[in-house]
């Protein structure tokens, strides 16, 4: 008797469950959507689906799919629609990243149970399989914080997908977005960020799990911790805030933040370039109170770190540039200073910036001939002792390319901390600055002070070394950044005005002893003791304070 040739009957996939990796001979291959297993080839199919627990995660999928129609059909009814409050608490009013509380399914009781994470890890291990996002961490910030999406998360895209397509979308006007929470999409991802970040502790995911559903109860719907990790990501990419790594030169790793983004970062804040002052104030004494206003910014800057340009109606002006005034006459600027007076003894003229009529590159003489062609690209500063040569043009109008100018000195802090007095183990190191342009009411505030690195292994001098390489090029090539004050590119030009610190860190960062310890604790001063005892004497003391016994000030001589 012949053998007869058993047909199998077709196979039709439900293209919500699987989905077509490939296209390769004899149907491709596949992956399930429901149990997560990798991917399979068509033949494989049919095996699949007859384990148990695939087939029980396919009922109860299309158990939730009947659901999502119903629900469907009742949204598709005149007398349904959106109330305000359901508005207002939505955690997902845009399309690309639903998030759970925009759609409330009818409640069903406890026999129709969706598939769980727990689940999907059972149905994997009885098909001996894993998926191929498994190794992918979500506690890890360098995975690219691309995550396998959750069973709950799967459930709610499918629901709002399927409403979405469906007459809904025609009928129903799509909800106002609120930005008012702008970095933010609503409020409730403010105060997800707020719960996992602000209180500067690890958290776990299933802390967060539980902190979540604390605030469900009153209404609340946080989004998922996934969706938290990709908001994270969206804001480190929109802030460019992205941690510096390198090696000390004793090998130690060193991490901070760039300096150069975050006075980028704070030109383009409106808030605080209203508040800034880019040059020096001449207060005459009288009133001194911010830093711009101190003789070092005024007086005692080297050439190279003083504001280098000043824009007025008839141009940019750079110091050492030569300037023709209305009268023909050409003169040299060396200080731009809100308040001019005279800061030294080189200086010869008072004179205001909209007097400058004419700039070094434009300048020409009686006979036609060009200002730059008779000084050869050098200007000769002769003193009584040594000649300084400026290289003509300023260099930094090469730099800025059109651009205006913006000086933000700032104001360096190190100090170690450790949370023990003895400071014998956990003990930090780290920088911080603040912009010396700002008066002290904005500069003393906790948001205008910038953290830039820390470590409980590298010294000090370590830290130091990635901040004055960012600070040299700051100084010799500037940055570019948005102002918006101006509401236009400017060039950022920085250097350290002041560095602050306790003694310890002051004898670390200038290679001498520590005064405490130290018999001759001062360079610059005759103060010395000849033993540590002596230290502890009322004739050391007076010496300090340069005080008799009587509290009379002593004179130096």
């Amino acid at each position: 008797m012949p053998r007869v040739k058993v047909v199998k009957p077709q196979l039709e996939l439900n293209p919500a469950v699987w989905n077509k990796v490939s296209e390769e001979p004899h149907g491709g291959t596949w992956s399930c959507l429901l149990c997560g297993a990798r991917t399979m080839v068509f033949s494989s199919i049919r095996k699949h689906i007859n384990y148990q627990k695939h087939q029980e995660l396919e009922n109860n999928f299309l158990k939730m799919q009947s659901r999502v129609t119903q629900f469907k059909d009742t949204m598709n009814t005149p007398e349904s629609h959106f109330t305000g409050r359901e508005e207002e608490n939505s955690a997902g009013n845009e399309v690309d990243d639903p998030e759970p509380g925009i759609i409330k399914p009818p409640n069903h009781g406890p026999q129709e149970n969706t598939f769980s994470d727990n689940e999907l890890d059972s149905c994997a291990s009885d098909l001996d399989t894993s998926s191929d996002l498994s190794d992918l961490n979500s506690n890890d910030e360098a995975d690219g914080e691309d995550f396998e999406l959750s069973a709950e998360d799967l459930d709610l895209m499918r629901e709002l997908g399927r409403v979405g397509d469906g007459d809904l979308a025609s009928t129903t006007p799509r909800p106002h977005v609120d930005r008012s929470w702008w970095p933010f999409r609503t409020k409730e991802y403010m105060i997800a960020s707020l719960v996992i970040g602000y209180a500067h502790a690890i958290l776990s995911q299933s802390i967060y799990d539980r902190i979540r559903s604390m605030f469900s109860l009153v209404h609340v719907i946080l989004p998922d911790w996934t969706t938290n990790r990709r908001e994270k990501k969206k804001h480190r990419d929109l802030l460019q805030m992205d941690v510096n790594k390198s090696y000390s030169i004793l090998g130690n790793p060193t991490y901070a933040l760039s300096i150069q983004k975050i006075l980028a970062q704070e030109v383009g804040n409106p808030l605080v370039t209203r508040a800034m002052d880019y040059y020096p104030e001449d207060a005459r004494g009288k009133n001194i109170f911010k830093l711009f206003q101190s003789k070092k910014w005024l007086e005692d800057m080297d050439p190279d770190s003083r504001a280098p340009m000043v824009r007025t109606k008839n141009g940019d002006f750079y110091l050492f540039d030569p300037v023709q005034l209305p009268n023909d006459s050409v003169v040299v600027p060396i200080f731009f200073i809100k308040e001019v007076r005279i800061c030294g003894q080189n200086i010869a003229h008072e004179i205001h910036i909209s007097e400058f009529y004419c700039a070094f590159p434009n300048i020409a003489g009686p006979d036609g001939l060009m200002l730059s062609q008779r000084c050869q690209g050098r200007l000769y500063e002769l003193g009584d002792h040594m000649t300084v040569i400026h290289l003509l043009p300023n260099p930094w109008r090469n730099h800025t390319k059109g651009r205006m100018i913006r000086h933000m000195p700032i104001t360096l802090y190190c100090d170690d901390t450790s949370g023990n007095q003895s400071k014998r183990w956990n003990k930090h190191v780290s920088f911080y600055f603040t912009l010396s342009g700002l008066p002290p009411n904005w500069s003393n505030q906790q948001y205008n002070c910038h953290y830039l690195t820390t470590s409980n292994v590298a010294n000090a001098m370590e830290l130091a070394g990635p901040i004055v390489d960012e600070m040299n090029q700051l100084s010799t090539t500037g940055a570019v950044a948005w102002d918006a004050g101006l509401m236009e590119e400017v060039l950022v030009t920085s250097n350290v005005l002041c560095f602050l610190g306790d003694s310890p860190m002051h004898a670390e960062a200038t290679s001498t002893p520590i005064p405490t310890n130290s018999l001759h604790p001062f360079r610059a001063c005759d103060l010395s003791s000849v033993s540590v005892k002596d230290k502890a004497t009322i004739d050391y003391v007076c010496s300090f304070t340069m005080l008799d016994s009587s509290g009379l000030w002593v004179s130096e001589s």
